[in-house]
């Protein structure tokens, strides 16, 4: 008798054949898997974004005004920055609002009340330890999933003043960082939108800006129609060198819009990782998408218009929408 044995198993050629058909399928599989991952961090910054113009809305229906866009130099908007003032943010106003009570409830305990109040003086936050101390905890509703702020090496920003300079007859940004403490203070991707320049350049002056108390009411470009708060990373994007500044929830309070939407932010424009979009909240709690590179030209103009709540200006918003 004759015993036939037949081999099993593939051959090397076969073997090769399926590691090539099982990387093409996850070359195909990878693009899918990344925008459906997109689609979910755009969904979910869409929600922050509500949530936080909600907030406002709410703080407007308990004190008749909106908060202030930060608390500045005082009293007025053409002084020079300094820390010799609180230097806090809008976002800090609006703590028991999107359920972080406990933390709003900590700063209020290490301050007096009169520090929180446009009319109020005090010492910059982060010279206050219990300050400082409620500022590093991390609020998931001011951070958008498709950034990672944590990766910034330089520090975090933690106030921004729009002021006019006589001596050199500019508008001009000032800005000031916490070194070295990105990974440590808690962070956001959402800032109130000033305007222009916010008070500095009056005639087309944001919602939020320096001890601002604006009431939806006196918004007469229309709720719709008027940017309330953004998306900002602190920093380009991405390029050759890694990401220096983001963000601090508790400081900064408000960007201009006069440098446009570039491509590639900067620490002095709003925003995002989103592909060939940035996300805004408008004054009636609508949030859309403003695309990527309006800074020139007419489409420029309409960004520059949406910034302002009182210019008067009828903008095409679909020119400038994706």
């Amino acid at each position: 008798m004759v015993r036939s044995t037949r081999r099993t198993g593939f051959t090397l050629i076969e073997l090769l054949v399926v590691i090539a058909i099982i990387a093409i399928l996850i070359g195909l599989l990878v693009p899918a898997v990344q925008k459906v991952r997109e689609a979910a961090d755009r969904t979910q910054c869409v929600n922050n974004l509500k949530q936080i113009g909600l907030a406002a809305h709410n703080y407007h229906d308990t004190f008749k005004k909106l908060p202030p866009g930060y608390l500045g130099p005082y009293p007025g908007a053409a002084d020079p920055p300094t820390t010799a003032v609180q230097n806090m943010g809008v976002l800090v106003h609006l703590l028991p609002y999107v359920e972080q009570k406990n933390i709003y409830t900590q700063m209020t305990n290490s301050a007096p009340p009169s520090y929180f109040q446009i009319n109020g003086v005090g010492s910059y936050w982060i010279n206050n330890a219990g300050l400082r101390t409620a500022a590093n905890y991390s609020v998931p509703i001011f951070l958008c999933p498709s950034d990672s702020p944590q990766t910034a090496t330089a520090g975090a920003f933690s106030r921004i003043h729009m002021w006019y300079d006589p001596s050199t007859g500019f508008l001009t940004l000032s800005g000031g960082y916490l070194a070295g403490t990105a990974p440590t203070i808690g962070k956001t991707n959402y800032l109130g939108v000033a305007g222009y320049f916010g008070q500095a350049y009056s005639g087309y002056q944001g919602i939020f800006g320096n001890r601002t108390a604006v009431r939806l009411t006196q918004i007469s470009d229309g709720t719709s129609n008027t940017l309330m708060f953004g998306e900002a990373l602190g920093g380009p994007p991405s390029g050759p060198t890694a990401r220096l500044f983001c963000y601090s929830w508790a400081g900064p309070g408000a960007l201009p819009t006069a440098w446009g939407l570039p491509e590639n932010s900067d620490w002095y424009t709003f925003g995002s990782q989103h592909t060939a979009l940035v996300q805004f909240c408008f004054g009636d709690g609508s949030v859309r998408g403003l695309r990527k590179g309006l800074t020139s030209g007419t489409d420029y103009n309409t960004y520059i218009y949406l910034s302002g709540y009182r210019d008067g200006a009828v903008t095409d918003n679909d020119s400038v929408a994706n």
